[in-house]
């Protein structure tokens, strides 16, 4: 596809835009970064364990704060892009009990990372955002065709 030629990095790019896009529209002032970006603020290496941890080029963030993650995988028989949107303040204490991750870590993870409900003082209907992100996705990749599942 156009969008993932020039290497694993750029293919990330119109997605990270995309996303800042629709958060743009809900009232959020957000952007992507770039990889210049992302050099001159590589983030706490310490908080590397965990995707909202570190900033990656074409990531989005809003008051110099991560608000998206960015995931892809490569296959010889295609890509998945993945995003997450904190739409609501995550609960990183617990995230850090589960895994066995210090106190501290939730704290510094609460300090690199904001939400939609931060941002906004209320955090945004997930059918509302899914919505909205579906329809900005088909207007870039056209309707998603099925084709059956091979036994």
């Amino acid at each position: 596809h156009r969008l993932l030629a020039g290497g694993t990095v750029s293919s990330y790019r119109w997605l990270g835009a995309l996303i800042a896009g629709l958060l743009r529209d809900m009232g959020v002032a957000a952007h992507a970064l770039s990889p210049d970006d992302v050099r001159r603020n590589p983030g706490n290496p310490a908080l590397g364990w965990a995707c909202f941890g570190g900033l990656s080029p074409w990531e989005v963030v809003a008051d110099g704060r991560k608000i998206v993650g960015l995931a892809q995988l490569r296959r010889r028989t295609g890509v998945l892009l993945t995003s997450g949107t904190l739409l609501a303040r995550p609960d990183w204490a617990a995230l850090c009990a589960a895994l066995g991750r210090p106190a501290d870590d939730a704290r510094a993870l609460a300090g690199v990372t904001t939400s939609c409900e931060e941002q906004l003082g209320a955090a945004p209907l997930v059918e509302s955002f899914a919505s909205e992100l579906h329809q900005m996705l088909t207007d870039v990749l056209g309707e998603l065709r099925t084709h059956p599942v091979a036994a």
